[in-house]
């Protein structure tokens, strides 16, 4: 297994290093530790981890804040309680509200928490992914179809044609589709 970079949120310094202990044996790098919230957002944005564990105590923390971090940032989010810590379970349930890829463990359970939370990670990044071409493709498409409209209106092409055209030039120009098509688009828009 490919150890993961993490940053432990906590207030507790004996849970922390219980926890922190726990992932280096099992091979994993603790890459950052905050006290707060504020300096778990510094951590985040510049570190980049690929999970961040809170080590959920009944403090005001402020779990929708931290969840937010995480899910603008790319990173997992494992909620990690004491075994014997019902009483922190609600506050579990609040960060895993508010979290895109929560999971929450024991700080005993910890490597089956990270195993899932990094699948799920690698899972949604590959989603994501596919939502960004996806939606590059529909852009291009409605610019096409616009530049193919004034090519259409302006020198009485069929639609066929206004499509060769713009597919020629492309090749011939060695340049994108929609890079054309935007050229087409700004032209017109200039005459």
């Amino acid at each position: 297994m490919e150890p993961y970079r993490l940053i432990v949120l906590g207030i507790s310094t004996t849970d922390i290093q219980h926890f922190s202990d726990r992932a280096e044996s099992a091979g994993h790098l603790i890459v950052g530790i905050a006290n707060a919230v504020e300096q778990l957002h510094d951590l985040v944005k510049s570190i980049r981890p690929d999970i961040v564990v809170v080590i959920v105590d009944d403090s005001k923390s402020n779990y929708s804040r931290v969840a937010e971090i995480c899910k603008s940032n790319g990173a997992a989010l494992v909620g990690a309680v004491k075994s014997n810590s019902e009483s922190l379970h609600p506050l579990l349930k609040i960060l895993n509200a508010h979290a895109l890829f929560p999971f929450e463990t024991t700080i005993d359970g910890l490597e089956l928490g990270l195993i899932c939370a990094k699948l799920v990670v690698k899972e949604a990044a590959k989603l994501i992914e596919e939502n960004l071409e996806l939606k590059d493709t529909i852009e291009t498409r409605k610019l096409v179809e616009r530049a193919k409209g004034i090519l259409m209106d302006r020198h009485k092409l069929s639609e066929n044609d206004a499509f060769k055209r713009i597919h020629f030039q492309a090749r011939n120009q060695n340049k994108k589709m929609k890079e054309i098509a935007e050229s087409i688009i700004t032209a017109a828009e200039l005459i």
